[in-house]
Formats: structure tokens, C-alpha cells, sequence
């Protein structure tokens, strides 16, 4: 079995993981996951049924990190937007053809996401998730 990618789209806030676990809130409500057969009743129980598979969503990862962990998104430093994507801000128009950036997601581990700020017109409006699910 192999990890498969996933990604999210939202508005921009400052606060990341307050971003993040609103995401997770509404992917759960939405039954958008795998595991939903099993009837959790929050997201980490999701995580816990699915077991080693995960759920192949944003619901595997927990919280925002500085440093690659486990179950973690990481927001791309400066040095690995203009590696990935050209710039240090990236525009919406990527999203369009998202998974053409071949770099960007095998450098993903499983189990992890990475966070990017997009922006237009130099002012930041969106925030992607990316990431693998755990397998």
C-alpha cells in the first residue's frame, strides 16, 4: 500500500492551528474521510478507528509544527517556496494545476501536510493544506 495525497483550500487567518482544527471540525461534520463507517464520534476517534491506514484526510494531522513530525502540518519555509513554486509568495493560480509541483509533494512524508500561504496581489487570501495520508 502506498500513502495518497490529499489537499484543502481555506481563507487566510493568522492563527494556523486555530485554521486547522476548524478545518478538521468541518471535514468530521462532513463525513469526508475514511473511517466514517465506523461512527466516531470526534475526529481523534476517527483517527484511532482507522488505525495504521489513517483517514486519509486532514483529520490525521493534529496540530501545526515547526519541525517534520508525525501526524503534524509544517508551513514551508521561505527557502522551500521559491524551491517548490518560484516565489516566496504563491499565488492561487497555482492551485490549478497543484499536483504538476512534483518536488513539492515527494518531498511530503506520509502521515505529515504541509501548509502554504497563497496570495494575490501580494496580499495574503488562501491557505493550502497538502499532505499524505499515514498509508
Amino acid at each position: 500500500m502506498g500513502g495518497d495525497p490529499y489537499f484543502y483550500v481555506v481563507d487566510f487567518e493568522e492563527d494556523l492551528n486555530s485554521v486547522l482544527q476548524k478545518l478538521r471540525k468541518k471535514v468530521f461534520e462532513s463525513g469526508d474521510y475514511y473511517g466514517v463507517q465506523f461512527k466516531p464520534r470526534t475526529p481523534e476517534e476517527a483517527l484511532y478507528m482507522a488505525q495504521e491506514e489513517g483517514t486519509k484526510s486532514i483529520l490525521d494531522i493534529l496540530r501545526i509544527s515547526d519541525e517534520l513530525d508525525y501526524c503534524c502540518a509544517i508551513p514551508l519555509k521561505e527557502d522551500e517556496l521559491i524551491k517548490y513554486f518560484n516565489t516566496n509568495k504563491p499565488s492561487i493560480d497555482i492551485l490549478s494545476k497543484i499536483y504538476d509541483y512534483y518536488d513539492f509533494w515527494n518531498d511530503i512524508n506520509r502521515g505529515m501536510a504541509r501548509v502554504v500561504v497563497l496570495y494575490d496581489n501580494e496580499c495574503p487570501k488562501k491557505i493550502l493544506f497538502a499532505g499524505y495520508s499515514i498509508d
